[in-house]
């Protein structure tokens, strides 16, 4: 399945204060609003994607809505979620590319 996460399209308010959508958006646009989202931004929403499809959960799961700017700084800064172990390492480096495009 391939998908267009719809991020690079420009918009007024993407970044909502809920965590379930700041995992998904770029890091770079997290930190700087200007910066144009594009084909690079869903490649990094993708390997989100990626990730929790091999994890069975949704990233930051145990960062709670009351801990957005937390989570939201922590991605900032590089924090990923680790893979999981049973996870096979060819689908590991795909999402950790799809994360450093």
């Amino acid at each position: 399945m391939i998908t267009d996460f719809g991020l690079s399209v420009e918009a007024t308010s993407l970044v909502s204060e809920n965590i379930e959508n700041i995992v998904y958006v770029e890091p770079r646009h997290l930190h700087d609003s200007s910066y144009k989202l594009d084909m690079r931004s869903d490649v990094y929403s993708l390997g989100v994607l990626l990730w929790e499809l091999s994890s069975g959960r949704p990233p930051f799961l145990n960062y709670g809505q009351g801990e957005f700017s937390l989570t939201r700084t922590l991605i900032i800064n590089g924090k990923r979620e680790d893979p999981i172990e049973s996870t096979p390492l060819e689908y590991q480096k795909l999402y950790q590319q799809c994360w450093h495009n």
